[in-house]
Formats: structure tokens, C-alpha cells, sequence
């Protein structure tokens, strides 16, 4: 039996967005529903799948990481094989998404690699184990993330909203240790893991586990917690548009960004070196509402894209925002 989502179930998985990791004091407050109901209706969309678990948004460029991003069409292949290179991809601590794809590419991957070179390695052994079911691949390297809140679920404009902005370029050198990766790790598996817990896994004080916390997230190498959620469950749909544009300066793209920061259905703006100009992420009930987008993709950016295509993410295998390696 399904699990029954109702608006109000909606609208604290939107808080949850902006925030998974604050108390359900200041949630149910938010929400508008006391302590008691507000923690029940949560444990049950945990239990039920809806919620997967939580994680904690890192920028990994601000520590000296490059994002690259891998499309695949594959060929001469059957399930078992498919299944044993997202296998491969699922357990390389580089790769931090793997998605199964329905539209011109099979498979979509991030990796992250402190160089050029060590990408350039990891390349090596993927194609030598695997480039006979390779068709076609397609590489890029993100320059610029815009990540937004899940404002359709609240039935919320955005407008009033600031995009967490992810691998820009840092204003200066920040300093990390051993004990910040691991405390990086922890919350990118799990971004609501008490400081106790955190504590007594890596040797420091609950105190030390907080102040270096909050220094990740004035730094900018923290930008939020958000819970992992499972859209068909919510009756929802991911697909990305990936756009070449016409031009690409700096008038075509503000106008590109205010689109995205206005539009409720949208989840992030990827820009790119290589490959698309850019991509954007957006969660739709149905193809009524697909279309109803794409429809506004060609009234609102006709000007500026030269061409476009649509992808249907259908499974995600792996999601952690932070290279273990």
C-alpha cells in the first residue's frame, strides 16, 4: 500500500530542503504544526521510504576539487554488464552521482579529482575495463552550480529566494585537515548525524565537532542540508535539459539565471565547459506538466538557445556530495 502525501506533509519535505538539520522546534514552527505531529509525520515519511536519508550540500571546489561530469551511450550491452559498471562507478570513492538515463545517454556519473591527472587516471582504467560497451561518451567540467530550494512542493514562488552558488571560485585559500574530511564524509551520508556522534567517531570534543562545523559553513564549503527524496513516491518526475547557446555573454546569461531563480519546478543551473552550455534540473508531476515546460523553455529562452534535448533520470544508484578518496 502506497503512502498517502498530503500538502502539509509537502510543505515540511520544502522546510526540510531549506534546511534538514534544524531542530523541530524551529521546523514546526515553520510549519505550522506542533513538535509531537511534526516529528510523527517525519518518522513516517522516513519509514516509508519518501525520505531516504539526509545529506549535507558540499563544495568540494572551495577545497581544491574539480567536478567533472560523464555522459555514456553504451552498446553491445545486457543488464548484467550495465549492472557491473554502474557497480564500478557506485563503488569509486571519486564518483559521487550515478543516474540511469532514458533519452540519448544510458548512463550520467560526477567525479571529483584534485587534478586533470588524476581524472586523466580514472579514465584510463574505465576505458580500459569497459570501452568496448562505450558508444559515445561526452565529458565536461563544471564551472558554476545554482542550487534552489524544492519551492513547487510548498506551491511557493522563488523570487524572494538566494541560489546557493557552488564552485565558484574561492575569494581565498581555505585551510582543511583530516579531521574536516572526515567530518565532511559523515555529513554528506548522513547531513542530520548528531555532533555527539561525530565526536566520538573521529576523537575530538562535541564542542570541536560544532566550532569546525560552523567554520566549514562561513567558508562556504557547507551550503546546506537537505533530505534525499524519493520523487515517484511524491508523485514526481526528474528530467534535465541540457542547451547550447547562441551567444553566451554575460546579457544571455542573467537572463537564463533570472529564469531559473523564478521558476518553482526548477532544481539547480549547471554551467559547463564543453558539452552543453548549460543544464537544468527540473521535477515534474507528469508529461502534461513536461510539456507545459518546455513550451516556457521556448517562449522565455528562444532568443538564446541554439538548440536543446530532454533526459528522463528514472533511478539514482548513488548520491553523496563529497569524494571519499
Amino acid at each position: 500500500m502506497s503512502l498517502h502525501i498530503d500538502s502539509k506533509d509537502k510543505e515540511i519535505l520544502y522546510f526540510l530542503d531549506i534546511n534538514a538539520r534544524q531542530s523541530f522546534k524551529s521546523l514546526g514552527k515553520k510549519a505550522k504544526i506542533n513538535k509531537n505531529t511534526l516529528q510523527y509525520r517525519i518518522s513516517r515519511m522516513e519509514k516509508g521510504g519518501v525520505i531516504k536519508r539526509y545529506y549535507a550540500l558540499i563544495d568540494a571546489a572551495k577545497l581544491g576539487y574539480l567536478v567533472f561530469r560523464v555522459f555514456l551511450r553504451l552498446k553491445n550491452i545486457t543488464i548484467e554488464r550495465e549492472e557491473e559498471i554502474i557497480k564500478y562507478l557506485i563503488l569509486h570513492p571519486g564518483v559521487g552521482w550515478v543516474v540511469s538515463v532514458e533519452g540519448n545517454w544510458d548512463i550520467n556519473f560526477m567525479i571529483w579529482a584534485e587534478s586533470h591527472f588524476e581524472f586523466e587516471a580514472f579514465w584510463r582504467e574505465f576505458s580500459f575495463l569497459f570501452s568496448r560497451y562505450i558508444h559515445k561518451k561526452w565529458i565536461s567540467l563544471f564551472v558554476r552550480l545554482h542550487f534552489y530550494s524544492k519551492a513547487y512542493l510548498a506551491g511557493l514562488k522563488k523570487d524572494e529566494e538566494k541560489p546557493l552558488v557552488l564552485y565558484e571560485k574561492p575569494k581565498r585559500r581555505i585551510t582543511w585537515d583530516e579531521k574536516d574530511k572526515m567530518i565532511l564524509n559523515m555529513l554528506a551520508e548522513d547531513g542530520r548525524v548528531s555532533t555527539v556522534e561525530i565526536a566520538r567517531k573521529i576523537g575530538i570534543s562535541p564542542n570541536a565537532v560544532k566550532s569546525r562545523i560552523k567554520r566549514m559553513e562561513r567558508d562556504g564549503i557547507i551550503k546546506a542540508y537537505k533530505p534525499m527524496i524519493d520523487l515517484e513516491k511524491i508523485g514526481y518526475r526528474y528530467y534535465k535539459l541540457h542547451a547550447s547557446l547562441k551567444n553566451a555573454g554575460s546579457a544571455e546569461w542573467s537572463h537564463i539565471r533570472r529564469f531559473c531563480h523564478r521558476h518553482p519546478n526548477i532544481l539547480d543551473l549547471n554551467e559547463l565547459i564543453n558539452g552543453a552550455d548549460f543544464e537544468i534540473d527540473v521535477q515534474v508531476k507528469d508529461d502534461i506538466e513536461l510539456r507545459r515546460f518546455i513550451s516556457e523553455i521556448r517562449a522565455h529562452l528562444k532568443d538564446y538557445i541554439i538548440d536543446y534535448e530532454i533526459l528522463h533520470y528514472y533511478r539514482e544508484h548513488k548520491f553523496v556530495f563529497f569524494p571519499k578518496g
